[in-house]
């Protein structure tokens, strides 16, 4: 750039586009030596600890989220096998309308506390069992009263319906939660940003950060210099940005800036392919001009973040 901007007085102009995107600042564009990475002082490397500590804890979430499923249905198959047992113990030919409400009980509670695909297989092998065990002939998978058979398809269509619905309910709110927290997550890199000093290794450090903040596998900024580019790259990945294609999309940015309702991201957001990674571009911009792209790879995130 042919002017030099102050970093700390853009932070507040900068940051509006990295609240559109997962991203970052760019002033290092805005500075004109190279820049060294640095040792963080003291209260960095707190806010990095700190952040440390809250992906580590969302990866154990991750991780525990399947085998949740895996005991939850477990457990939803007992109880099916538990109220046949007890039907079949107290009367020697159940009640199948009584059947029939005892498992959508079952199925309901199994459903509220695991995802869809695990609700939906526990709803059909509780049609199973309920044709199989307490619809007669017992003991085989035919029917013989032609109303066995409306109940039967009546059974699993309200078992996967009813799934579907506890599905949808739990998604909205895990929806909900993950907005919550990827504004927690834009709070703190703001936060980063403000107490970062006028230095020459502040791009760096903020790349770090979104790296960090966000629980990114790879993060850098990339800002034009002459015809090549000064990228600051941090996370635990090592990629190697394809120049040209930085070139391509920086060119794209420059075209007006309009915002994208049904993506919720404004023009200029790409996508590109390096070894076997899949890389978000987003513009950085001082105002409405941009000044350099950033690039993340690793966990999906929201387009409007």
């Amino acid at each position: 750039m042919a002017d030099r901007v102050n970093f700390g007085a853009n932070v507040e102009r900068l940051w509006v586009d990295v609240s559109l995107a997962a991203s970052s600042d760019s002033g290092s564009r805005l500075l004109t030596e190279p820049v060294q990475p640095g040792v963080p002082n003291q209260r960095f490397v707190d806010i990095f600890n700190e952040s440390l500590i809250r992906g580590t804890r969302m990866e154990s979430v991750r991780r525990r989220t399947g085998s949740r499923d895996v005991a939850i249905g477990t457990a939803g198959l007992g109880a099916i096998a538990l109220v046949i047992l007890v039907l079949r113990a107290l009367q020697r030919l159940p009640n199948p309308t009584i059947a029939a409400l005892l498992l959508l009980l079952v199925i309901l509670i199994t459903a509220t506390a695991v995802r869809v695909r695990v609700a939906i297989a526990v709803s059909m092998i509780a049609t199973a069992a309920f044709n199989f065990f307490l619809l007669p002939p017992f003991h085989t998978f035919t029917l013989d009263d032609p109303q066995n058979w409306v109940a039967l398809f009546v059974f699993l269509v309200v078992a996967i319906i009813a799934s579907q619905l506890s599905a949808a309910a739990q998604a909205r709110a895990q929806e909900a939660v993950g907005r919550r927290d990827e504004l927690a997550r834009l709070f703190d890199l703001s936060r980063d940003v403000l107490v970062m000093t006028d230095s020459r290794e502040a791009i760096a450090i903020l790349a770090r950060s979104v790296a960090r903040r966000f629980d990114l596998k790879f993060v850098a900024i990339a800002l034009p210099r002459a015809s090549d580019w000064d990228v600051f790259d941090a996370g635990a990945r090592t990629i190697t940005l394809d120049k040209c294609q930085l070139s391509t999309a920086f060119v794209a940015a420059q075209t007006s800036l309009e915002f994208d309702a049904y993506a919720r991201t404004y023009a200029g957001h790409r996508t590109m392919t390096v070894e076997g990674h899949m890389i978000h571009l987003v513009p950085l911009r001082v105002g409405t001009k941009p000044v350099g792209l950033l690039a993340a790879a690793g966990r999906p995130i929201e387009a409007g973040t």
